[in-house]
């Protein structure tokens, strides 16, 4: 239902009109994304499992974008010759790799990770509970499931 309401209202905001013929593709829209939704959830091999508090992190990502960018222009006009860049380890707890809500868990933190304009995720070693950050500046202490 929610694929369905989105498209709807997606098609109508870049249609940039209503009427009869454009509510109609409009439900067309919305009807072809609920059906490939459900598809996509019955077969495909990898499923998610979301919990309330999971875009808490992808927030507060969201929310350093501001001062991420201040610091990167800071340490930009400072360095200018020198090398204040550093790849550093962070630990960063995998979970199990067939668990929908530690695959979730891992690509919201991922990206919330990388999202910041001063750091980004290189590398997961698969091997340990651990990744390769590259940081512009200082890197704060994080918290082992939540890498932000």
């Amino acid at each position: 239902m929610a694929s369905f309401a989105l498209f709807f209202a997606a098609y109508l905001l870049f249609a940039g009109q209503v009427s009869a013929v454009e509510l109609g593709a409009a439900a067309v829209c919305g009807l072809l994304a609920s059906i490939w939704s459900a598809l996509v959830a019955r077969t495909a091999p990898a499923h998610f499992g979301f919990a309330p508090g999971m875009f808490m992190a992808l927030l507060r990502g969201l929310g350093q974008i501001p001062s991420g960018s201040s610091r990167v222009v800071l340490a930009a006009v400072r360095a200018a010759g020198r090398d204040d860049v550093s790849v550093v380890q962070r630990p960063f707890f995998r979970g199990a790799a067939d668990a929908p809500g530690d695959r979730t868990r891992r690509a919201i933190g991922i990206c919330a990770r990388s999202i910041a304009p001063d750091s980004i995720v290189l590398r997961i070693d698969p091997d340990r509970d651990d990744m390769l950050v590259h940081v512009m500046g200082e890197d704060a202490p994080e918290n082992p499931r939540w890498p932000i």
